[in-house]
């Protein structure tokens, strides 16, 4: 797990992101809970059709961190709501905005960000980030061509998660 976060660094190094404030982007999933304890996996979609990758980390408090984790996220939705991506001579215009969760019970936060590809297709991408006790949940949809997954859909199999592993 920690070498494949590693190579996924590594593809990003050659990325630039304007502003330079937005070098978030996409959001790193490793650094949400530093010390965790990372996994992930692909739970099938409530539409039956597609799937959702789902990232866990377990770590003492993890609850408390996203909070401040979406705190330092979403203010930067205003900073980044348009934004470049550049690699190898190639740019694409992206989008980005907060949009609202309905978790009861949990910590959660979701955000949406659509690209403009080369091709003049657009790549939209949801993630919601959702916690409780020990365990954070990260669930993403993305969808080129079409809308990606409400975040009511990802919040299925985010609370799915919580509720297996004991913390729902």
């Amino acid at each position: 797990m920690t070498a494949a976060l590693g190579q996924a660094s590594q593809l990003m190094d050659g990325v630039t992101i304007t502003p330079a404030g937005c070098n978030v982007l996409p959001q790193d999933f490793a650094t949400l809970v530093e010390d965790a304890e990372p996994a992930i996996g692909v739970a099938p979609a409530p539409d039956g059709l597609s799937s959702v990758p789902v990232s866990l980390a377990v770590a003492e408090g993890a609850e408390d961190r996203p909070t401040e984790k979406a705190e330092k996220e979403l203010a930067l939705v205003s900073t980044c709501s348009t934004y470049t991506i550049g690699m190898q001579a190639v740019a694409v215009e992206g989008t980005m905005e907060s949009v609202e969760t309905t978790m009861e019970e949990a910590t959660s936060f979701a955000v949406r960000s659509t690209v403009e590809l080369p091709d003049g297709q657009q790549q939209d991408s949801t993630t919601v980030t959702a916690a409780r006790g020990d365990l954070t949940v990260t669930a993403t949809s993305q969808a080129t061509g079409s809308p990606s997954a409400s975040p009511a859909v990802l919040e299925q199999p985010a609370g799915r998660v919580l509720e297996a592993a004991g913390e729902g």
